[in-house]
């Protein structure tokens, strides 16, 4: 299979599984917002468990968060990563300590590295990922809310009267 026919085939996957989903038009925005939020997060491995907690909180559809976080991939994690670090570092104003190359490495030195890259890459995604879901929260309502109309509310699974004002 081509790259393009991929691309095609997955994004049309996603497409069909966005409008399907159940629930209300704000709940699905917030959904994907913070799928969004957490596909920026540098806590690789902790994805799904921050949307288990977070869902509930937060009143966000679970499924919506799930296939928005998957944005975070093998394929896009250097590129991610990169840049929560490059934002977090300019906006803390410090450079990475260096490799302890040729020393004796001690758990204290390995970890004052690791922290010397986690706590940018922090920094830098909260404000990535926090632009990012605010920026999309609004249009995602808007294409839920009007896509409900144009469809009717009964075409994707939402109950009567759910679909508009929610």
């Amino acid at each position: 299979m081509k790259p393009a026919e991929f691309l095609r085939e997955r994004g049309l996957s996603f497409y069909q599984r966005f409008i399907s989903l159940k629930g209300p038009a704000a709940g699905i925005a917030m959904g994907f917002s913070l799928g969004v939020f957490i596909a920026f997060s540098p806590l690789l491995g902790f994805h799904t468990f921050l949307l288990v907690v977070l869902t509930p909180v937060l009143r966000a559809n679970f499924t919506a968060s799930l296939l928005v976080s998957w944005i975070c991939n093998p394929f896009t994690i250097p590129f991610i990563l990169f840049a929560d670090l490059k934002t977090g570092q300019f906006l803390l104003g410090y450079e990475m300590a260096e490799f302890p190359w040729g020393e004796t490495l001690t758990l204290e030195k390995l970890l004052e590295f690791f922290w010397s890259l986690m706590y940018p890459m922090l920094i830098g995604s909260i404000l990535i990922g926090g632009m990012a879901a605010v920026a999309v929260y609004w249009p995602v309502k808007m294409y839920v809310v009007r896509s409900r109309a144009k469809n009717g509310a009964e075409a994707v699974g939402v109950p009567e009267g759910e679909g508009e004002g929610s």
